[in-house]
């Protein structure tokens, strides 16, 4: 009895901690420790991140492209509304007789019109042209002088220019239904068309640069070019 109790506290002493050179049961050993990832995990962890990498690419690139396509069309726009605006509003106030004259051609429009009214004669020579070279759109004036002379005979002293990169542009003038390529006043018994067809074709300051930097003008017109079309009434006077 008193050997089996002292065995007993020996246990106890001990815990479950096995006597030296004693190997536990397989179902009881402590599992080995993992030191990192393996290949395969390494593989399919980087082929993951690839695909998430490649498809954020893609998001933003396509995000990038639509904002800058609107803001060309907001450019192109702004740039071509301005200029059919103010060509609308002048030309609304073109007065034609015998000696203010109204002559035009596809790429030019030359009238009168009382557009000075801080000056003693409010009339005004305005002349619309466009460069082909410069692609520009020029506004040029000349104010009426004390002789009120031919209207044709104002030398035109301004020009500024009203609108950049307009690679196309073609005035129409209208007359009983009739679309005409030139108008010619004293012509026409002194008389303006009733209307005239605006159609302006503008590209964005990009595509400009682009051109300038030995691009196609065919291939970057055909696909950046935006074409405005507008139909002035010209009231009788």
């Amino acid at each position: 009895m008193k050997t089996e109790r002292a065995v007993s506290s020996q246990r106890s002493a001990l815990g479950d901690r096995p006597a030296a050179g004693v190997t536990l049961p397989a179902d009881r050993r402590q599992p080995a420790t993992p030191l990192g990832f393996t290949l395969i995990e390494l593989l399919v962890a980087v082929t993951v991140l690839g695909m998430m990498m490649a498809i954020l690419f893609i998001a933003f690139n396509q995000a990038s492209r639509a904002w800058l396509q609107g803001e060309n069309r907001v450019e192109t726009f702004s740039s071509a509304r301005a200029a059919l605006d103010m060509m609308s509003r002048e030309l609304q106030q073109a007065m034609v007789n015998d000696r203010l004259r109204f002559n035009g051609s596809a790429t030019t429009v030359d009238f009168v019109a009382p557009v000075n009214p801080d000056a003693q004669v409010d009339l005004v020579r305005i002349s619309y042209d466009w460069d082909a070279t410069s692609n520009l759109l020029v506004r040029s004036t000349a104010n009426c002088p004390a002789s009120y002379a031919n209207s044709t005979e104002w030398g035109l002293t301004s020009a500024d220019p009203l609108a950049e990169n307009v690679y196309f542009l073609q005035f129409d003038y209208v007359t009983n239904n009739l679309a005409y390529a030139s108008w010619d006043s004293t012509l026409a018994g002194n008389r303006g068309p009733d209307g005239v067809q605006i159609t302006i074709g503008t590209i964005d300051g990009r595509a400009a640069k682009r051109i300038a930097a030995g691009a196609s003008v065919t291939a970057i017109t055909n696909q950046s070019m935006k074409i405005f079309t507008t139909l002035v009434a010209i009231p009788k006077r």
